[in-house]
């Protein structure tokens, strides 16, 4: 059960200071599933608790009054400039 707090104690901070720092958040939809399926990297990926930050990153930036964009996961967005 530590490890589960931990995760969630992490992802407050985390989220919290990125909503204080920006006024607009733009997060990727990610093709987890598909990342555990990477043998190199699906332990990490697991550890790191992907879906639970998805889950709070919403309700901070309401909390704050923040824009919170997400795009899908085929759109170029490192390829426009």
């Amino acid at each position: 059960m530590k490890m589960r707090s931990e995760h969630e104690d992490y992802h407050s901070r985390i989220s919290t200071a990125i909503a204080n720092h920006y006024d607009t958040i733009i997060i990727e939809d990610l093709n987890v599933q598909g990342m555990h399926q990477n043998h190199h990297t699906a332990e990490n990926i697991g550890d790191s608790s992907f879906y639970s930050f998805k889950q709070k990153l919403p309700r901070i930036a309401d909390k704050y009054r923040k824009n919170l964009v997400e795009i899908g996961r085929f759109v170029p967005s490192s390829k426009l400039y």
